[in-house]
């Protein structure tokens, strides 16, 4: 109801040859997660490496897989002891994917950048790392909540944070911890949508008026739906930063929607990623509006090798002035 949907924590999981009951749902899961893997797993993926390279053979002789070792990342996720434990918990199990660790470098990367960019606005926290204060995320297409989930449980202090996930999940499918945390919440609505913009920019308002700055934030937004995050950091004045990790290219009949972008024939199955990365940061920066003053946005474009992905690719940009 109201797109809410409240549920009543019990003890605890009840254990059974490594599948629970989650008190939540009252699903049987497996359980321990696959987060409380992510170590032992990183182990082994760092011996086939070391013994096999960097490489595996995919379903087809064309087709290679890159076996990522990076661990910066999750290093600091797994000293933050108590962070890394409200994570493994059952209530969390919704989050698992098949490639946890690969979700984890890239939402840990993202919320670096969220971290810098707080910097720059002078509301970095004292701790340095993601340590957040006086911020309101918004989580673009936030699908299982990974980024979400991260956020709420680095920043479980008295910090006076707000993190909003948005996506077109139904409510009771949306991970239980975001009912379970007082500073998350979740919409279900289509990123697509005018009404949205409208809504959004409303909650943004009341957010400031909490002495809250607005930061709003897009991982594996496909296509259209990067061009759209930056429709509502444009008409959302509120809307301090931007942080984009942009994943699949426009189709090519979104494309003829985009008339500054092109793709182009190269060799390099990385070229025409790079080039959208390179027209998203142009769009912040007012190269293709009307509406946006040169001068208006600080934007930066950077790969982190941190994250488990070619697609690498992070587009922040600040708006200048009060």
């Amino acid at each position: 109801e109201n797109d809410t949907c409240v549920a009543t924590v019990s003890d605890g999981p009840v254990n059974m040859k490594e599948r629970a009951t989650c008190p939540i749902c009252k699903m049987t899961v497996k359980f321990p997660t696959k987060m409380s893997r992510i170590e032992s797993d990183q182990m082994h993926i760092e011996r086939r490496v070391k013994s096999n390279g960097d490489f595996s053979q995919g379903s087809t002789k064309r087709h290679k897989q890159k076996k990522y070792i990076a661990r910066k990342y999750m290093d600091e996720l797994l000293a933050n002891k108590e962070a890394y434990r409200i994570l493994c918990g059952i209530e969390y199990h919704h989050v698992e994917n098949m490639r946890i660790r690969k979700e984890i470098s890239e939402s840990m990367g993202v919320l670096h950048a969220v971290a810098n960019a707080c910097g720059k606005l002078g509301i970095a926290g004292s701790e340095g790392g993601i340590s957040l204060r006086n911020v309101f995320i918004v989580d673009l297409c936030s699908g299982k909540g990974m980024t979400t989930a991260i956020c709420g449980a680095m920043n479980e202090d008295a910090s006076n944070n707000k993190f909003l996930a948005i996506d077109k999940m139904l409510p009771h499918t949306v991970p239980h911890f975001i009912h379970s945390n007082s500073k998350l919440e979740y919409l279900c609505r289509d990123v697509m949508s005018e009404e949205l913009c409208a809504e959004l920019e409303g909650r943004v308002k009341e957010q400031v008026a909490m002495g809250r700055v607005p930061i709003l934030i897009g991982m594996h937004l496909c296509g259209l739906l990067s061009d759209q995050a930056i429709n509502f950091f444009e008409r959302i004045e509120e809307i301090k930063a931007i942080v984009l990790s942009p994943c699949c290219l426009p189709t090519k009949r979104d494309q003829t929607k985009l008339p500054y972008f092109q793709k182009e024939k190269a060799d390099d199955p990385l070229h025409n990623y790079f080039l959208w990365a390179r027209y998203l940061k142009g769009r912040i920066e007012g190269r293709f509006s009307e509406t946006v003053r040169s001068g208006m946005m600080d934007v930066s474009l950077y790969t982190d090798s941190e994250m488990h992905t070619e697609k690498n690719a992070l587009i922040v940009g600040l708006r200048n002035g009060p």
